[in-house]
């Protein structure tokens, strides 16, 4: 996640919970080990993480591929 993109979410979170400490600023990370868990069980439940956007969250092609250019690197 880009720095300006967390330091926004850091501050909308703190506008709306006013008072509180955010205790976990690096949501959005998860230990290998659990990504790996996770991914074991999306593929064994869906058959793989498109199938789940596709099938289970009506995720539509386009959608997708915005997605990829976005979020993943080459």
């Amino acid at each position: 996640m880009e720095p300006a993109t967390t330091d926004h979410l850091i501050a909308e979170w703190r506008s709306t919970h006013p008072g509180r400490e955010l205790r976990r600023p690096l949501y959005g990370r998860a230990p290998a080990d659990v990504m790996r868990l996770f991914l074991t069980d999306m593929s064994t439940t869906y058959g793989s993480v498109h199938a789940y956007a596709t099938d289970r969250l009506g995720i539509d092609k386009d959608v997708i591929v915005q997605l990829r250019n976005n979020f993943l690197q080459p």
